[in-house]
């Protein structure tokens, strides 16, 4: 692997946890208010001032890096060491759109640590993330929205799963808006490589506002797939299709063939 992908490799790690899924940690960061932080990425063991925590972001470098190195070919037998520290502190708490936010500033330093070389990188940042309870809700919609990263292959998937009833018509046109909501809001709090929206909880009969959930530019910008079932077959039209943009899927495995091919083309223009 060349020296400019590991350097790249260190400056990803400050990027990852300024910006990759910290929004499953801030509750523990927020009780913890400030420290220093020591991670082990390549053991996935944190400890904030000499004390053990659980962090899932560390997990998801962790991940990240083992399928860089297999995309790449590189032997993870030369790494001695990956190593993370930060000194963070939550600032404040505010409110921004009626979500509860934390108000983060963090010194980063990474390191790769090789038998004849260290590659290290720095980043210091100050940054907002939403938590995951919302204080209040502006949406009337009953559809509830939850989200997961998965492994699909060697890359980390996010997963975004919509359950309930989408009302028919033009009453439908607020859960529209909270689906579109909901998209960009995972979106932008987990930055994924690839998405699939999982409609397959989601009882849907018709109305074409749905639609715009899947022309939203956020989800345009990687590789996703929609799955669906019995309950929400309905979406499977032509009319739909067209007016979405994209194409439903009932078989999952379907679905994740097409998500990789669509992701071997990308790579391809890379």
């Amino acid at each position: 692997m060349k020296k400019k992908r590991l350097q790249h490799q260190a400056n990803v790690i400050c990027e990852m946890f300024c910006g990759w899924r910290l929004e499953e940690d801030c509750q523990i960061l927020l009780e913890l208010g400030k420290g220093k932080l020591d991670c082990d990425i390549l053991s996935q063991k944190a400890y904030c001032d000499g004390v053990a925590s659980e962090l899932q972001i560390v997990k998801a470098i962790y991940q990240w890096l083992q399928a860089d190195w297999l995309q790449n070919g590189f032997d993870q037998q030369l790494i001695q060491e990956v190593r993370l520290a930060v000194d963070f502190q939550v600032a404040k708490q505010q409110y921004i759109y009626k979500q509860e936010v934390a108000h983060f500033i963090v010194d980063c330093k990474s390191e790769i640590r090789l038998n004849d070389h260290v590659y290290i990188a720095f980043l210091s940042k100050d940054f907002d993330r939403v938590l995951p309870v919302l204080v209040s809700r502006s949406f009337t919609s009953a559809i509830q929205c939850t989200r997961k990263t998965k492994q699909v292959g060697v890359d980390p998937t996010l997963y975004i799963y919509f359950t309930g009833i989408y009302r028919p018509g033009s009453a439908g046109n607020e859960d529209a808006e909270y689906m579109m909501h909901q998209i960009n809001h995972c979106i932008d709090s987990e930055h994924p490589q690839f998405v699939i929206v999982d409609l397959r909880e989601l009882v849907y009969t018709w109305g074409n506002a749905i639609t715009q959930a899947f022309r939203i530019r956020s989800l345009k910008q990687q590789p996703f797939v929609v799955l669906i079932s019995e309950k929400s077959q309905a979406l499977d039209s032509d009319f739909i299709k067209e007016l979405a943009g994209c194409s439903f899927y009932l078989d999952e495995q379907t679905a994740l063939d097409v998500l990789k091919q669509q992701v071997s083309v990308n790579r391809s223009k890379e």
